[in-house]
């Protein structure tokens, strides 16, 4: 029987066989659950040493969220929206050990928000503008953001385009002086928006964690971003489940399984966050280019990488583009595939790059 434990976009899916020629449980392997980022994590590893600290856990997703969160008035994101037309930032001088006597070391603070602003740059220029992080003031205006959650009722094209006005990576450049990252606005409004990537990372760091711990085998998963290490309890690869893309599917529907192992696994698509208006729907994935909510023929993008921080960043991306585009960008990238779930008359139609069926399971 298979044991599918819901984790949203995609699902961690294990296997029990009755067969006595399936291998045992390995029951060393621990599970942890817990909030963060607006969403839930999920943890599960092996530590027979009783290394990783779950207090150190939260303290370092708690540091992250003090980077990037939005949603934190005094959040250095949101001390970048509330500022002028310069932001600094001091650089960490000196690499810190991440652990001190098997502890997270309280000195060892990354540099989360540059992290994710040279991210965002890098994945805003190789999607052509379309993955922009400057988008904060449509996904506020859209009812999207952290202003309000609520739908709008009529839509002002006139507001859309003076938002467009401060909304764009190019009036943003940088420079190092004296250990301190400046970000430069030609425009004071611009504000920056890194809840398309900042799960991902989140769970980079936290997979980082557990592999400093001495963890071999794990799993980490926030808001149904993934990325895994090492087998399973059952001393196999991760078997992660890509949710089926329909409003009215059961969070345990999916559509493929994939097998990762040192990799990571991150979706995305407009099928759950949206409202409609007068009968259109509109869902969070905005184009910056026109201002407006865009619903391509793609339902789900789905994306294996090495860096979950990278694979949740081309998922968005890979939404505002047509699956032509979405292919050419991710058949360019080395060790990056990606799986597109597309509507069609009869069904699903499925579109992957070249190597993605070497992990299907």
């Amino acid at each position: 029987m298979y044991i599918i434990i819901v984790i949203g976009c995609t699902l961690i899916v294990s296997c029990k066989s009755d067969s006595s020629s399936a291998k045992a449980l390995d029951y060393t392997y621990s599970t942890a659950r817990g909030n963060t980022m607006g969403t839930t994590y999920t943890l599960v590893y092996q530590d027979e040493q009783g290394r990783v600290n779950l207090d150190d856990i939260e303290v370092l997703l708690l540091d992250i969220n003090q980077s990037v969160s939005t949603y934190i008035d005094n959040s250095e994101i949101s001390e970048f929206n509330q500022a002028g037309e310069n932001f600094g930032i001091s650089i960490t001088a000196t690499e810190q050990p991440l652990l001190i006597d098997g502890r997270l070391n309280p000195q060892a603070h990354l540099d989360h928000f540059i992290a994710n602003y040279k991210a965002s740059k890098e994945i805003f220029l190789k999607s052509g503008g379309l993955f922009d992080p400057t988008c904060m003031g449509l996904v506020n205006y859209w009812g999207f953001g952290y202003q309000h959650k609520t739908a709008i009722t009529a839509i002002d094209t006139v507001e859309i385009q003076a938002i467009l006005k401060y909304t764009g990576f190019e009036k943003l450049n940088e420079e190092t002086l004296d250990d301190v990252y400046y970000i430069n606005k030609s425009n004071p409004s611009i504000q920056l928006d890194f809840s398309a990537i900042a799960k991902g990372y989140g769970v980079d760091k936290v997979l980082d964690y557990l592999k400093t711990c001495g963890v071999e085998n794990a799993m980490v998963e926030i808001g149904g971003e993934t990325k895994t290490v090492g087998v399973n309890r059952q001393g196999v690869p991760w078997r992660i489940g890509i949710n089926t893309p329909s409003s009215d599917a059961r969070l345990s529907d999916y559509e493929e399984l994939v097998s990762l192992s040192g990799l990571a696994l991150a979706s995305s698509g407009n099928y759950r966050n949206f409202y409609e208006i007068d009968g259109k729907r509109y869902g969070h994935e905005i184009n910056p280019k026109t201002g407006f909510p865009e619903q391509t023929a793609i339902l789900s993008a789905s994306i294996i990488a090495e860096s979950c921080m990278y694979a949740d960043g081309f998922a968005t991306a890979c939404m505002l583009m047509n699956v032509e585009e979405a292919s050419k960008m991710i058949e360019a990238e080395p060790g990056v595939e990606a799986l597109f779930i597309l509507g069609g008359t009869n069904g699903y139609e499925k579109v992957m790059t070249s190597g993605f069926k070497n992990y299907l399971n």
